[in-house]
């Protein structure tokens, strides 16, 4: 199972965990490193992710995420498929760019699931990924294993 993670879920951890559902949610994201490392799961890394996570001023959470990312087994890079993509996501969601690029590099490496805390992602998107909250991905994980 490929599983594309964005940055707002990577970086869930260094939020405060009483707010919302952030203790469960990063309790899931330890979960997938976890199965990551066992090779039960299949991360994807992306040129996106690293320079997302490369302009973020905290130390702790740019060594965090670098260290998730260690474990992906796929990375993609950014094609002008995805550029052409990127800008169709633009235009027919109404997202943002850097969101787009997400969402086009995932669709382009062929991912079951992409995981984000971003519910503007997630009522916006009509494409054909697979778009799930931290829950959701766990709830499905745990019904069919």
């Amino acid at each position: 199972m490929k599983l594309y993670l964005d940055n707002s879920f990577l970086n869930l951890p260094f939020d405060d965990p009483l707010a919302g559902m952030n203790g469960k949610e990063g309790a899931v994201l330890f979960d997938i490193i976890r199965l990551a490392r066992e090779g039960t799961v299949e991360l994807v890394g992306s040129a996106m992710i690293e320079v997302e996570n490369a302009a973020n001023e905290i130390a702790a959470r740019r060594s965090f995420v670098d260290s998730v990312m260690n474990l992906a087994a796929t990375y993609q890079h950014l094609t002008d498929n995805i550029v052409s993509r990127v800008q169709m996501i633009v235009q027919e969601d109404r997202l943002q760019p850097l969101d787009a690029v997400h969402l086009a590099s995932a669709e382009a490496a062929q991912v079951d699931f992409f995981i984000t805390c971003d519910y503007t992602v997630l009522k916006h998107y009509w494409g054909t990924l697979h778009i799930v909250t931290p829950l959701q991905y766990q709830q499905h994980y745990e019904n069919h294993h």
